[in-house]
């Protein structure tokens, strides 16, 4: 599924049985929020890239997400249970995002998230440290 503005955001909300099949998001803003609401059985890479705004993920996202790190405005994570991970000769062939935000900020929930339930920016090393 691709998604893509120049001006303007991007609201989505995905929903899938619990026996579904992988899916693939790549969503683009030049100028404008990307909101994603996902199903909660999503497994798989996410991977934001982003250079003016915040990244914020739901706190039911925030618990099952894991980052590998940040280089060049773009983070590397994790959803869902990474020991699981198996890559077959084509690659990854699970859920996957892909997300590119230049001005604009990343929101991400799961679909059945609380209607106006918090996000929160996913605090990076030095901010644990600093307290910032």
């Amino acid at each position: 599924m691709k998604m893509k503005s120049t001006h303007g955001g991007i609201t989505a909300k995905i929903h899938g049985p619990p026996n579904r099949t992988p899916f693939v998001v790549h969503a683009q803003s030049v100028n404008g929020d990307v909101r994603l609401h996902i199903p909660r059985t999503f497994h798989g890479p996410v991977i934001i890239s982003h250079r003016h705004g915040l990244v914020r993920f739901s706190d039911s996202i925030n618990r099952n997400l894991t980052t590998f790190g940040k280089v060049d405005n773009t983070r590397r994570c994790f959803l869902g249970d990474f020991s699981r991970w198996t890559e077959s000769a084509r690659g990854w062939e699970g859920d996957e995002l892909v997300i590119d935000v230049r001005h604009g900020n990343v929101k991400i929930h799961y679909d059945d998230d609380a209607v106006g339930s918090p996000v929160k920016s996913r605090p990076t090393f030095l901010n644990r440290i600093f307290g910032f």
